[in-house]
């Protein structure tokens, strides 16, 4: 005689890294979003050691640091498959690995380190050497991106703008991303 299990034996039977790895991907599908390092499998493998997942403290920051615009890919908004922009520094161009912090924009605002910063999907695009306090002022304005919204002012939508207001230039993979939505060839729509 076989015993037949239900699913919630199987999620019981699951180690809790899987079990929270299916939770998170529930309450992402829930709110229409499921980003690359929650698909079944190793999630935990898609995180790269070498990199830096700490963010170091602002009053460690060296004075010049090089800022890196970041990309990551995105999956199931809706049927539509797009990416993720953020901002991240290092503190020089040959040492790119080494995270020293990161800025992001998403439903739930903007300003925080991007959660994912060290992942194996990111690509980063360099943009140039900075102050630690132009960093840090960047980082307060991620903070004023307003509403987020997936078609007009989204995450590559709030890259663009900080980048704008403080003279510089985006990637250009940030204005090609999700479809154009938010920005286009040229512009942000919202700078």
């Amino acid at each position: 005689m076989k015993l037949r299990m239900t699913t919630g034996d199987v999620y019981r039977k699951r180690s809790e890294a899987s079990q929270q790895r299916i939770l998170r991907g529930r309450m992402a599908l829930h709110q229409g979003i499921r980003l690359a390092a929650d698909e079944e499998g190793e999630g935990e493998a898609l995180l790269d050691e070498s990199r830096n997942e700490i963010n170091t403290p602002d009053s460690m920051l060296p004075s010049k640091v090089y800022l890196w615009g970041v990309v990551r890919p995105l999956i199931g908004i809706k049927g539509l498959v797009g990416d993720h922009c953020f901002l991240q520094i290092t503190p020089t161009f040959m040492e790119s690995n080494n995270i020293l912090q990161s800025v992001s924009y998403g439903q739930s605002g903007g300003g925080q380190p991007d959660v994912r910063q060290g992942h194996k999907k990111n690509v980063a695009y360099p943009i140039t050497e900075i102050s630690s306090d132009l960093w840090l002022q960047m980082k307060e304005e991620y903070k004023d991106c307003g509403k987020y919204d997936v078609i007009s002012n989204n995450c590559c939508t709030c890259a663009t703008s900080v980048l704008a207001r403080n003279g510089l230039d985006a990637p250009q993979k940030f204005f090609t991303v999700n479809h154009k939505f938010g920005t286009d060839r040229k512009r942000c729509v919202i700078c």
